[in-house]
C-alpha cells in the first residue's frame, strides 16, 4: 500500500495518470514540456526582435528619403548647373523690371511657351504676351524662379523647379516650371518652357 502510494505520488508529479512501472519513465516524458517551455520564450522574443527590426528598417528608409534628393539634384557638370542658374537669375531680374524684350531674349528664336493661359510659339510672340498680359494685365511682380534640377539629355539641358509672384491686385501665384535649354553661342537658351499654376486650371 504505501509502495503503491509513493509510486502515485511520483507519477503524479510528472504525468498525471500514470503509476506503477510507468513511473520510470516519468522524467523523460518530462521533457518535452520544459522544452515547449523554451520555445515559448523564444517565440515571445521573435515578435519584439521583428518589430524592432521593421522600426529601424523604417527609420532608414525616412532617413535615405531625406538624403536622396540632396544628392540627385544636378547630374550636368558643376559648371553648367552653376550657368543654369545664372541664367535663372537674369530671367527673374528681366520680369521684375517688367523688360518683356529682355526676358524674351532668353528665348530661343522658335521658342514654344507653354502656359497654364495658352501655348505660344516664337521669340516676337512671347514677348508680346510678356508685355501685355504678365506685366500689363496681371502686373505680377517679385518673380522668382528656383531651379532645384538640372539635368543632361543629349544636347540639351533640362532644368526643372518653381516660381511664385505677387499679383497687382492683390494675392499671389505659384507653380512649377520645367525648361528644355539648347547652347547657342557662348549661352543657353530656353527652346521650351511648361508652366503649371497651383491656382488656375489650365
Amino acid at each position: 500500500m504505501c509502495r503503491q502510494f509513493s509510486h502515485h505520488t511520483g507519477s503524479s508529479s510528472l504525468e498525471p495518470g500514470t503509476g506503477g512501472e510507468g513511473a520510470e519513465s516519468g522524467p523523460i516524458r518530462a521533457l518535452p514540456f520544459r522544452s515547449e517551455s523554451r520555445q515559448r520564450q523564444t517565440m515571445l522574443k521573435h515578435p519584439e526582435e521583428t518589430m524592432k527590426t521593421h522600426i529601424l528598417l523604417a527609420l532608414v528608409g525616412l532617413v535615405i528619403g531625406f538624403v536622396l534628393p540632396t544628392f540627385a539634384q544636378d547630374t550636368v557638370d558643376p559648371k553648367t548647373a552653376q550657368q543654369i542658374r545664372a541664367l535663372t537669375a537674369k530671367f527673374n531680374e528681366a520680369f521684375n523690371k517688367h523688360d518683356p524684350a529682355a526676358v524674351a531674349a532668353l528665348y530661343t528664336e522658335n521658342a514654344v511657351w507653354q502656359t497654364y493661359h495658352g501655348t505660344y510659339y516664337g521669340r516676337q510672340r512671347i514677348e508680346k504676351v510678356y508685355a501685355d498680359w504678365c506685366f500689363k494685365r496681371w502686373n505680377k511682380h517679385n518673380w522668382v524662379t528656383t531651379v532645384s534640377r538640372v539635368i543632361p539629355v543629349r544636347n540639351e539641358v533640362r532644368a526643372t523647379g518653381a516660381w511664385r509672384c505677387d499679383l497687382g491686385g492683390g494675392g499671389t501665384d505659384n507653380g512649377l516650371c520645367s525648361w528644355v535649354l539648347v547652347h547657342e553661342g557662348d549661352t543657353w537658351k530656353i527652346r521650351r518652357e511648361a508652366l503649371t499654376s497651383d491656382h488656375w486650371v489650365n
